[in-house]
């Protein structure tokens, strides 16, 4: 028997009673699964759970858009660190209740995921959008672009999570379509976007205040640069004027004062082209100046004494000299120190092991450690030796092990060994991770391959997966569209640009807008002797040519390996090593090296335990 409405309402209201932490959600699917006593069956099933069950969540309603981001924020930095927000987003979005463990069983089978650019990092944009704030979005991109159709706005934020940075940038990049369509839609969205009122200032308190507060510094730096530029050029023009350029010691070119730097005596002027030219040369060329603190002035016609202060060089240096300066001043701090150090691969933080003593102490005791050994080696040999010959024959027996552990010994690369016996204890002692306490950085590291360790972590790994499929993914975006009423992807593969979904929503290829009504209309009709030329009496999309989608996947793919790189340069290392494989068992020579070798190892690491 069917349970009415009232039915259902009471016996929610019991189980709610009888449970008050569980997810409604989930007690409203249970109903829906027993027709006869359903509360007492129910509650059966709950206990026997022994107190695991889905819960009601804290702070918010279940689910509400705060409490499927926790969920988010959880997946995509706990459980699934490597995997693509957009794909835990699109599986987390349909649940009602036991969110984590739903998406985490549509997760396990797949059989190969999508990878992210930052592992372990969600991005503000990559979140679930309110209703309330893809509103305010749309609203405000039609007021930012009113020459662009509202239909194509609402294409583009769906293909963008509704995320208002996003969908700026990429209206931007597409552009208006023509003037005369400017003119069109700016008259027609001129009414909505007068009553709209969309314009926000910076107190505001909504979702999308954030967002607009860094458009508006985008514009204020493009304004400071371009102001710059303005008055660099006046500054430039009156110094020509007046005649009054200043000559650099170095290269003898005119500058303005405010082109040069000097030294601290005050009496030599340099531009800050030949202060970064020197700086740039004696790091990454001749390698003279790595290191060093406070640097001398560069006039080498008098005795100056002056130096170039801090403030001088960080005002004529670029960024990234000026940061390579300050790096090789703190390698050369750490070298000094007499213990080892661990750097983090993705960063410039590292921290001194102080836990054993440096391998250069331990190389001090190089002849105690190789008399030591000889004299281990030999003796069980010696006793054994000694119970089975007698006299003279014991004698030579005894010279010849000698002189054979000698011989053999005289060939060890010692300090090779000693290396190898002293790595293999540092790594004992330190780990095999290592936590980045760089608040910009963060990662944890493997000490023994430098890749980053999420989860469970083996240096065997290809290092280029995930790259490729980073690449991949970014080259399948670049040609997809998506329906803004259903969200449903998809790729054109052949046929016109007028395009159905399966929602029923019929949208242009090209300019991503609304034709339902207009339908083929939307597209250019008048003909035109060489196909696929652009037509020269209306700006209307064509009916069946695109823009080239091998330049937009080469685009795509170009960008995605920029961005990956830079955000893994350790990638480039693994592509370059090959190891060559060893073919064929070993000699009986090379056998009895590699045993002797491996006993030496053993009494080397047992001697150094001690010492260190």
């Amino acid at each position: 028997m069917v349970q009415s409405r009232f039915q259902r309402g009471k016996a929610l209201a019991e189980l709610i009673r009888r449970f008050p932490d569980a997810d409604p959600n989930y007690l409203l699917d249970c109903l829906a699964c027993y027709n006869e006593d359903p509360v007492q069956r129910i509650s059966d099933k709950m206990v026997s759970f022994k107190g695991y069950y889905p819960r009601r969540p804290l702070q918010s309603e279940p689910g509400s858009v705060v409490v499927k981001n926790q969920y988010l924020h959880f997946l995509a930095t706990e459980l699934f660190p490597d995997c693509h927000v957009n794909l835990l987003r699109e599986c987390l979005l349909p649940q009602k209740h036991s969110h984590i463990e739903a998406v985490c069983e549509k997760i396990l089978q797949e059989q190969q995921l999508p990878v992210r650019l930052q592992s372990g990092i969600i991005e503000r944009h990559e979140f679930i959008t309110s209703e309330q704030y893809r509103s305010q979005a749309l609203n405000q991109l039609t007021h930012d672009y009113p020459n662009v159709w509202k239909s194509s706005i609402r294409a583009v934020m769906a293909e963008n999570n509704s995320n208002y940075l996003k969908s700026y940038d990429q209206l931007a990049e597409m552009g208006s379509g023509g003037f005369w369509i400017s003119i069109r839609n700016l008259l027609k969205h001129w009414s909505s976007s007068a009553t709209s009122s969309t314009v926000r200032t910076a107190g505001d308190k909504s979702e999308l205040a954030e967002e607009l507060n860094i458009i508006r510094k985008r514009r204020l730096d493009e304004q400071e640069r371009t102001d710059k530029v303005f008055a660099t050029t006046l500054n430039d023009k009156e110094y020509a004027t007046t005649g009054a350029y200043i000559s650099c010691e170095c290269c003898f070119d005119d500058c303005t004062f405010e082109q040069l730097q000097s030294c601290s005596a005050g009496e030599h002027l340099f531009c800050k082209d030949c202060i970064e030219r020197y700086i740039s040369e004696g790091i990454f060329g001749q390698g003279n100046l790595r290191g060093v603190s406070p640097i001398a002035c560069m006039n080498s016609s008098s005795d100056c004494e002056g130096i170039f202060a801090r403030r001088v060089l960080e005002a004529a240096l670029s960024s990234h000299v000026w940061k390579a300066y300050e790096l090789s001043l703190t390698k050369e701090e750490v070298s000094r120190s007499s213990s080892s150090v661990v750097q983090c691969p993705f960063c410039d933080y590292c921290e001194i092991d102080d836990h054993i003593r440096p391998l250069s102490v331990i190389q001090e005791y190089t002849p105690i450690l190789v008399f030591c050994t000889a004299c281990i080696l030999e003796l069980p040999v010696a006793f054994i030796l000694a119970s089975w010959f007698h006299g003279v024959a014991a004698y030579i027996t005894l010279l010849a092990v000698h002189i054979s552990v000698q011989w053999m010994l005289h060939f060890a690369d010692w300090r090779d060994q000693i290396r190898i016996v002293y790595k293999r204890i540092q790594d004992r002692h330190r780990g095999k991770c290592f936590q980045c306490r760089n608040p910009k950085c963060g990662k944890t590291s493997c000490l023994l391959c430098s890749k980053a360790v999420n989860g469970l972590h083996s240096c065997t790994d290809d290092a280029q997966d995930a790259y490729r499929l980073y690449v991949e993914k970014a080259m399948a975006d670049a040609v997809k569209r998506t329906c803004p009423n259903c969200n449903l992807s998809f790729q054109k593969s052949d046929g016109c640009n007028k395009m159905t979904c399966l929602c029923g929503y019929t949208m242009c290829y090209v300019c991503r807008k609304d034709i339902g009504k207009e339908s083929y209309s939307h597209f250019c009709q008048h003909f035109r002797e060489v196909p696929g030329r652009s037509c020269a009496e209306c700006s209307k999309c064509d009916l069946y040519k695109t823009e080239s989608d091998d330049s937009s996947v080469r685009a795509a793919a170009r960008k995605a390996r920029q961005e990956y790189l830079a955000a893994h340069p350790e990638v480039l290392q693994h592509m370059d090593k090959a190891e060559t494989p060893t073919i064929g068992p070993p000699t009986t020579i090379e056998a009895l090296y590699q045993s002797l070798q491996t006993n030496v190892q053993f009494i080397l690491e047992c001697i150094i335990e001690i010492i260190v």
